[in-house]
């Protein structure tokens, strides 16, 4: 597979739901079940669909889903399966990646973050050795320092800070989310992303610390606790785009700028099984 793919994603691109009475066929479904199934055994693969077929009005579990989908397809006896016969809030628990994947043309619709809305969990490993667990409600954020030191200092002292515009942002996102705040940090001009960390408490908007490069430019503090420290080249990331920002690569984020649900989870994906 190496030798034919640069990634370990693997993306299915569907019309809108605006555009189907059903978001897919028995049969469809059926194959899609079979490749999620795949995804969970070899454990380095990443199934996405666009767009988010997974998740409708009410939640099925996987094994359900593919009985209703055998019946079905046994009955056909070969035709064309009928949508009508399943009903449009049927879902798949994806194994790892479940919300839109961003398109250059506009055929797609906005990315619509119902990730929320799913039973998905996924297991990483930190730095140390010990997992930790991402739910379906957790966000994404990219963050850019003007400093390496500014992160190492940030590594040794579990805080951070960010612009009064980026607190701001991070604050909000905290405060709206029981999901965790995840969050890529990369310094300017590096080419590379150096780790992962997580927001563990919201902004204190009235306090400061001498420990950054240029301590009087960064005003209120919050703690993170650092998950990984690893050096992924933004070479390895080119076929992750975020779609609010032009469909850039994500290594061309801005300072706290949001990524869709399947993005971060592609990239913590990529931090977990990179190997420096």
């Amino acid at each position: 597979m190496s030798s034919l793919f640069d990634s370990s994603l693997i993306i299915f691109k569907a019309p809108p739901k605006s555009r189907l009475n059903q978001p897919c066929t028995p049969a469809t479904l059926g194959k899609l079940e079979k490749l999620t199934w795949l995804a969970d055994y070899t454990k380095s693969i990443d199934i996405v669909c666009t767009p988010n077929i997974w998740t409708q009005k009410d939640e099925y579990e996987m094994r359900g889903a593919t009985q209703k989908v055998a019946h079905i397809m046994a009955e056909e006896n070969e035709e064309t399966p009928s949508t009508e016969s399943l009903p449009s809030s049927i879902s798949l628990t994806s194994s790892k990646s479940q919300g839109f994947w961003p398109d250059d043309g506009e055929y797609f619709e906005s990315p619509e973050f119902t990730a929320g809305k799913t039973t998905f969990e996924r297991s990483f490993f930190r730095s140390n050795g010990e997992q930790f667990q991402v739910c379906a409600s957790a966000r994404f954020f990219v963050i850019k320092s003007y400093s390496s030191l500014d992160v190492q200092a940030s590594m040794r002292n579990g805080i951070w800070a960010s612009t009064e515009l980026g607190n701001k942002r991070l604050d909000k996102a905290f405060r709206e989310t029981t999901g965790g705040i995840y969050l890529f940090f990369s310094v300017n001009s590096s080419a590379k992303f150096c780790g992962v960390a997580r927001m563990q408490d919201a902004i204190d908007f009235t306090s400061a610390s001498d420990i950054w490069v240029e301590s009087s430019r960064w005003k209120g503090i919050f703690p993170v606790e650092w998950l990984i420290v690893k050096e992924i080249p933004n070479r390895l990331l080119r076929h992750l785009r975020v779609c609010s920002n032009e469909n850039k690569p994500v290594a061309n984020s801005r300072d706290t700028q949001e990524l869709p649900f399947d993005i971060g989870i592609a990239m913590m994906g990529i931090f977990d099984t990179y190997v420096e």
